[in-house]
């Protein structure tokens, strides 16, 4: 088996270098790079003429539909060259698209987009539309979002992951209800404080649970978790069923092959997805047994 990552803005103590540190790592570069990609997957089929090949797309934007100039020849040239490709149509996270698609799925959603009655003191978290609060969008030259069709978030009101806040829908300003960048969202908790993130890699998967108090809730590495090691699509009879399916219908609907997905349940244990990310994190974080299951999924 030979991997390729193809990425840009991740790190060495993401996901899935940690998964397969052995893979071929490939700097992307955005608006240029379809005949140097096909160029090396050429030189690496012919290298490697009786091994499984896969290539992971690895673009951490909230939006890259536009990375490649011609991404639908690119991506079926490179399958035309036998490889397993991984997440090309992965192009948009944002947390609209996320929550459009949980409404077109039938599953519960949380964007908030209106003051109903009687809904002024329903809790809500006010957050970027972007991932991680678009930092790696505001990494990029002006002329390149717009190249690449992303808004400038340079005019956006939340930037970055620390200005995400907490309050009552009535007390949301105006000017965050007119902000294309902004995401006002249902705050979603129990009172267990679980948090779930299901996590997929091929054929496998793990759906990990924390206890974490927090207002944000993250999978913050070293907090003890919970851990069902799943085969995708197998299985109706786990106590949390109703996350693992949601997951999963997902991640198929959006021809996910690898990555995470973060989900909370409320005191009526009704299942929510709240985001869902094809280039995940994982830090210091010291689950060997979780990497070992995942990594097998191919």
């Amino acid at each position: 088996m030979h991997i390729v990552i193809y990425k840009w803005r991740t790190r060495d103590d993401f996901l899935l270098p940690r998964l397969f540190p052995e893979a071929e790592i490939i700097e992307a570069e955005p608006r240029v790079d379809d005949d140097r990609i096909l160029a090396k997957a050429r030189q690496i089929a012919a290298e490697h003429p009786e091994e499984d090949l896969y290539w992971f797309f690895q673009i951490n934007l909230s939006y890259w539909r536009l990375w490649l100039s011609h991404h639908r020849e690119t991506v079926d040239a490179l399958a035309g060259l036998g490889f397993s490709v991984v997440n090309s149509e992965v192009t948009d996270i944002r947390k609209r698209t996320i929550q459009g698609l949980n409404r077109q799925l039938g599953l519960v959603d949380v964007e908030i987009n209106h003051i109903g009655p009687d809904q002024g003191k329903m809790p809500v978290m006010v957050k970027s539309n972007y991932n991680y609060g678009g930092e790696f969008e505001a990494s990029l030259p002006s002329e390149l979002m717009v190249a690449l069709g992303v808004k400038d978030i340079h005019d956006c009101q939340i930037k970055g992951f620390d200005s995400y806040f907490k309050t009552r829908l009535a007390d949301v300003e105006q000017a965050l209800w007119q902000d294309e960048g902004v995401m006002i969202e249902r705050y979603i908790e129990n009172k267990e404080r679980k948090f779930f993130r299901f996590y997929r890699c091929g054929n496998h998967s793990v759906l990990s649970m924390i206890i974490n108090g927090n207002i944000i809730k993250k999978m913050l590495p070293g907090l003890p978790r919970k851990n069902w090691f799943l085969k995708f699509k197998q299985g109706k009879n786990h106590a949390y069923q109703s996350l693992i399916d949601n997951a999963s219908l997902m991640l198929e609907t959006m021809g996910m092959g690898f990555g995470a997905v973060d989900m909370v349940m409320d005191n009526d244990h009704k299942a929510y997805i709240i985001d869902v990310n094809p280039t995940p994190g994982w830090g210091a974080e010291k689950q060997d047994e979780v990497i070992a299951f995942l990594r097998q999924g191919l």
